[in-house]
């Protein structure tokens, strides 16, 4: 928490509005290329922005139910709760392909734009999850684990158990992504290959990453997680669209 004028603001939050910013400040030396401007920008993120926070606590409610029920958490309190950003991706990318629907702008130049940006604000969000206790990794005795002496968010966070710092481990591979990409964006000129790479990437990786968390109300079937689930079908439906695009091409040619 930090002392804003007497009032409390819980650094999570914080930390993801720090994302949000950076993102849109990158986003902006993105347009030129995209041919894009400043309007569309901005109209786009209130499309994505409004379809992340709702995918995002609908899923955050679904893998909690358990424990909010168990815990009997009010309507606001479960609001203050935390997010899930794999519902916040699937909300967001709606949200943008409902944007594009409706101004007619290729839906593939824009989402390379979010795909881009999208690492450096969630890379930032990770480090809240990290200050926050929540999205927390398991029991570890190692370097550099982390112990918590409270709980701060009220979710099972565990209490004076040293645990790996999964967050900031995503972080880390976040702002590589975020590079990467970045670079990728200015060397290729296939729409909708950054969108491609960042789905791929950030599947596999979230989908090892999930052997390092402590957080068992995520949900589960079949000895997977809901995000390696998740992860998954990803993988899957990008590759079953780029096959699809690839045929068409041979087709066309």
């Amino acid at each position: 928490m930090i002392n804003f004028f007497g009032r409390e603001i819980p650094l999570y939050g914080v930390c993801w509005l720090l994302g949000i910013v950076l993102a849109g400040i990158v986003a902006c030396f993105l347009l030129k290329r995209a041919k894009m401007d400043h309007f569309d920008l901005a109209c786009s993120a209130v499309f994505a922005l409004f379809g992340g926070i709702i995918g995002s606590k609908l899923m955050f409610i679904t893998v909690s139910l358990k424990t909010i029920l168990a815990l009997k958490l009010s309507f606001f309190e479960v609001l203050q709760g935390g997010f899930v950003f794999y519902g916040g991706l699937i909300g967001g990318f709606i949200g943008l392909t409902i944007y594009s629907k409706i101004f007619k702008i290729k839906s593939s130049v824009v989402m390379d734009i979010y795909a881009v940006v999208l690492p450096l604000g969630h890379a930032c969000g990770r480090v809240g999850c990290y200050l926050g206790g929540c999205c927390y990794g398991m029991e570890y005795h190692g370097p550099f684990s982390v112990t918590y002496s409270d709980e701060v968010l009220n979710y099972g966070t565990p209490v004076g158990v040293p645990l790996f710092p999964v967050q900031l481990l995503e972080s880390a591979l976040l702002l590589v992504m975020f590079a990467l990409l970045i670079v990728l964006y200015f060397k290729t000129h296939r729409a909708g290959m950054c969108s491609a790479v960042y789905l791929y990437t950030y599947a596999v990786t979230r989908f090892v990453l999930e052997y390092f968390r402590g957080d068992k109300e995520r949900g589960s079937f079949l000895a997977l997680s809901t995000s390696q689930i998740i992860s998954l079908l990803i993988v899957i439906a990008v590759t079953v669209v780029i096959a699809v695009n690839r045929k068409r091409q041979k087709a066309a040619e």
